[in-house]
């Protein structure tokens, strides 16, 4: 693994671990969950890039360490939402309106990640391959009714 991928997965570690600290409630300020949230989901579609490349590779120690990085800032996002920064950056309005539905695919993308893993410690290529599907799967169906601007 390269040690930039092992910095950014300690640091957004860091970070699932030290937002809910700093931002707790959702009437914090507005700007840097906004933020945070937009650099989040830069570094996820290119981790999950990455991700892939990985298990195509064959390189499954390095993958299960991205797999777990991607599943912590998936958990992560759920803290970068609050109220206040409703109308903020590309998200749309109805984040907050669907929170629940929202919510549960975010809970679902993290499971595809951690089934990744599971497929990698059980040295299962089919549920690998069907986990990964999975993820780029609720990728796009996230992003279709949650964000003004598609990434997929």
């Amino acid at each position: 693994m390269t040690e930039g991928l092992r910095h950014r997965s300690r640091t957004w570690l860091l970070i699932w671990l030290i937002v809910p600290l700093i931002f707790g409630t959702q009437s914090q300020a507005e700007e840097p969950e906004t933020g945070l949230r937009q650099q989040l989901f830069s570094d996820l579609k290119e981790d999950s890039k990455t991700l892939a490349r990985q298990l195509k590779n064959g390189e499954y120690d390095s993958a299960e360490i991205t797999a777990a990085g991607l599943e912590q800032m998936v958990l992560s996002l759920r803290n970068l939402f609050p109220l206040s920064s409703k109308g903020e950056g590309r998200s749309r309005d109805k984040v907050w309106d669907n929170w629940q539905d929202f919510d549960q695919q975010l809970q679902d993308l993290a499971g595809d990640y951690r089934n990744i893993i599971t497929g990698i410690r059980q040295q299962d290529e089919s549920q690998i391959e069907q986990a990964l599907q999975f993820s780029v799967s609720s990728c796009r169906a996230c992003h279709r009714p949650f964000s003004y601007r598609t990434l997929w």
